[in-house]
C-alpha cells in the first residue's frame, strides 16, 4: 500500500473519530453527566492529589492521598473524606516539611472536619457544600459561578471514555488555577480527574479518583464523627450569611 493511500485512510479515521463527538455540546454533556450522576446512590473511591504553588522565592509542593465515601439518602448527600498530606515548603536554602491528616464527615446539612498537624488537633463545623461531590448539578453550578465553561476533546482514562469540560477562571488569581480540565466518565457521570494550570500553562494541581465503586452498601456509621476529648469545635455554619 503506497504512502498516499495510507495518508487518506488515516485522514478518514480522524474524521470518523471527530464526527462521533460532533453532536456533543457543553449543554448536552452537562445534561448527560447530571442525569447519570442522579442514578448513583452511593460511591467509594481512592483519591490522590498533587499540587505545587510558587510565590516569589517561596514554593510549596503537597502530595495528598485518601478516600471518599458518599451516600444519597432522603434527598441529602452524606459524605466522608479521609486524607493524609505531605508538604514541603522551600524558601531560598530553607526547607520545611509538614505532615497532616484530615477527616471530614457531612450529614448533608453540616460538615465536621478534624485536622491534625504537628501533634495538634483542630475541629471545624461548617455548612455542607453539595458541590464538593464529584458530579451532579451543584458541581456545575459552583463551577459556573467563577468560571467560563466550554467543552474540550473527549479523552480516555484507564480504559474509560470521558467527556472533558474546560473551566477558565473569570477573575485571575495567582493562587488558583487559571484553567482547569475536568474529566467525567461517560458511563456514569463521575468526575475521575481534575487538572489545573496557571496562566502560563504550568500544572498547579492534579486530582485523580481510582478504584471507584458505585451503588454498593456503605455502613451508616461511616458518616458519624466524634470530636476528640479536649478539642473545641470552631463553628463556621453562619459564615457568609447576612445578619
Amino acid at each position: 500500500m503506497n504512502v498516499r493511500w495510507i495518508s487518506l485512510i488515516g485522514a478518514a479515521l480522524l474524521l470518523s473519530v471527530a464526527s462521533a463527538s460532533a453532536d456533543d455540546t457543553l449543554e448536552s454533556v452537562e445534561k448527560q453527566v447530571i442525569a447519570k450522576w442522579e442514578k448513583v446512590t452511593s460511591m467509594s473511591a481512592k483519591m490522590n492529589m498533587k499540587s505545587r504553588a510558587v510565590m516569589g522565592p517561596t514554593s510549596m509542593s503537597t502530595d495528598m492521598a485518601g478516600t471518599i465515601e458518599m451516600v444519597k439518602k432522603d434527598g441529602k448527600t452524606m459524605l466522608r473524606q479521609e486524607v493524609e498530606s505531605h508538604s514541603v515548603m522551600k524558601s531560598g536554602e530553607t526547607e520545611n516539611k509538614m505532615d497532616g491528616k484530615m477527616v471530614s464527615v457531612s450529614d448533608g446539612e453540616t460538615m465536621l472536619s478534624i485536622t491534625e498537624q504537628a501533634g495538634q488537633k483542630m475541629a471545624t463545623r461548617m455548612r455542607a457544600q453539595a458541590g464538593n461531590v464529584p458530579g451532579g448539578k451543584q458541581l456545575f453550578d459552583n463551577l459556573r459561578a467563577n468560571n467560563e465553561l466550554s467543552l474540550g476533546d473527549n479523552a480516555k482514562l484507564a480504559g474509560a471514555k470521558c467527556w472533558v469540560v474546560v473551566a477558565k477562571a473569570k477573575t485571575p488569581n495567582p493562587a488558583a488555577p487559571a484553567k482547569s480540565l475536568l474529566y467525567f466518565r461517560q458511563s456514569d457521570g463521575v468526575m475521575v480527574k481534575m487538572e489545573g494550570s496557571n496562566a502560563e500553562g504550568k500544572t498547579m494541581n492534579v486530582m485523580t479518583m481510582e478504584d471507584i465503586k458505585l451503588n454498593q452498601k456503605i455502613d451508616p456509621a461511616r458518616f458519624k464523627l466524634e470530636v476528640p476529648e479536649g478539642v473545641q469545635v470552631m463553628d463556621m455554619t453562619g459564615a457568609g450569611q447576612k445578619p
